[in-house]
């Protein structure tokens, strides 16, 4: 799963920081331009970034993680015959005729 998600997270990156690059410098507005454009936004993505995008998605995971097993715990110490009832309070709508 991690690397799942690293691998999101650097594709993000990596298209942000070349729509960034694209968006400042595209002048000419012609295909051939922003090709190159996009080229030359891929290699601004420094070896700084990439450790600090890794780092970041580690730790997201890492927190995702954690919810997991808090909420199996919390799953695990319910008794499996009890009923739970969700209560909905405020406004609510709906967008189907009867």
């Amino acid at each position: 799963m991690v690397k799942l998600e690293l691998m999101r997270k650097v594709k993000e990156i990596r298209t942000i920081e070349k729509k960034n690059h694209v968006k400042q410098n595209n002048t000419s507005f012609k295909l051939n331009d922003v090709r190159q454009l996009l080229i030359d936004g891929v290699q601004l993505v420094s070896s700084e970034m990439w450790v600090n995008f890794i780092q970041h998605t580690i730790k997201e995971e890492d927190k995702m993680w954690d919810i997991e097993f808090i909420t199996d715990e919390m799953l695990d110490e319910l008794d499996p015959t009890s009923q739970h009832v969700l209560t909905i309070t405020g406004e609510t709508s709906t967008n189907s005729s009867d």
